[in-house]
C-alpha cells in the first residue's frame, strides 16, 4: 500500500485498545511505533531483520529516530533487542519483565516478509506457547501469489518494490497464502480473528480518503487469538 502505514498500524492500535478494555494485557510492539497509546507496560522488541547486523545498534537507531520525531518515551517503555532468526521469542522474552500469565497483545508489522516460513510458523508457535489464553497479535504479510504475480500491472509494481528492499539488504523471503492462513495456525495453538487485504483496510480506517491511501493487491493484516478465554483480573476475580 502506498503510504499505507497508518492503515496498517491502525487495526493494531484498535485491538490494543479493545483488548486492554477487556484484560488489561501487556502489549508488545515490534518495528511500528505506536504513539497512539502507551499502557503502563510496554516492551518494544527491535528484530534484527538482516543477517550479520547489530541488533541492538538497530534499536539504538530506532529510539534516535523517535527521539527525533518528539515522541516522549514514558518510563514503562522497555526497549528488547532481539533476532528472530537466530534465537527463540520465548528466549528473548526470559530477558524482560513479561508475565506468561497476563493476556499479551502483540503487534508484529512489516516483519514476516524478511523472514523464512519457517522462521515465521516458529515465531508464531512461541507466541502462541508462551501466552496466556486470550492473547491477541496482529500482525502484517506479503501475499505469497505476489512472488509469482500472474497480474502485469501487479507485477511490475511488486518488482519495483523487490528490488528497493533487495538495495537495502532487506529482501523480501516469504509470504503467506491467505485461503491457508487458518490451516496454518490452528495446529499452532492460535484461531484466525480476522485477516484483511488493503483495500478492506482502507475502507474501514480511511474511507473518505483524507490520508490519500493507495491500496493495492499485495498484503494482509491478519489478527489472530491465543487459543481460550481470556482469563478475568485478579480483583475481578477476588470480588466474585
Amino acid at each position: 500500500m502506498e503510504e499505507g502505514v497508518p492503515s496498517t498500524t491502525s487495526l493494531a492500535t484498535s485491538r490494543m485498545r479493545a483488548i486492554h478494555t477487556r484484560c488489561d494485557p501487556q502489549p508488545i510492539l515490534r518495528d511500528h511505533w505506536a504513539d497512539q497509546l502507551v499502557p503502563a507496560t510496554l516492551l518494544v522488541a527491535s528484530l534484527n531483520r538482516v543477517s550479520g547486523t547489530n541488533p541492538d545498534a538497530t534499536q539504538a537507531l530506532k529510539k534516535h529516530r523517535i527521539a527525533e520525531c518528539g515522541i516522549t518515551i514514558e518510563a514503562g517503555v522497555h526497549f528488547v533487542a532481539a533476532d528472530l532468526a537466530r534465537e527463540g521469542l520465548q528466549e528473548v522474552l526470559s530477558r524482560t519483565s513479561f508475565d506468561p500469565s497476563v493476556p499479551t497483545f502483540f503487534s508484529w508489522l512489516g516483519v514476516t516478509m524478511y523472514l523464512t516460513r519457517e522462521a515465521n510458523l516458529t515465531t508464531l508457535a512461541s507466541i502462541a506457547a508462551c501466552s496466556a489464553p486470550g492473547s491477541e497479535l496482529v500482525f502484517s504479510y506479503i501475499d505469497q501469489k505476489m512472488f509469482h504475480p500472474s497480474d502485469g500491472a501487479n507485477a511490475v509494481l511488486f518488482d519495483e518494490l523487490e528490488q528497493v528492499v533487495k538495495s537495502l539488504g532487506e529482501p523480501f523471503i516469504s509470504g503467506f497464502h491467505p485461503a491457508a492462513l487458518n490451516d496454518d495456525i490452528r495446529d499452532l495453538g492460535l484461531d484466525l480473528e480476522e485477516d484483511c487485504n488493503e483495500y478492506q483496510l482502507v475502507a474501514r480506517y480511511d474511507p473518505a480518503g483524507v490520508n490519500g491511501l493507495k491500496p493495492v493487491d499485495r498484503s494482509h493484516v491478519a489478527r489472530v487469538r491465543v487459543r481460550g478465554a481470556c482469563p478475568e483480573p485478579a480483583e475481578a476475580t477476588a470480588n466474585g
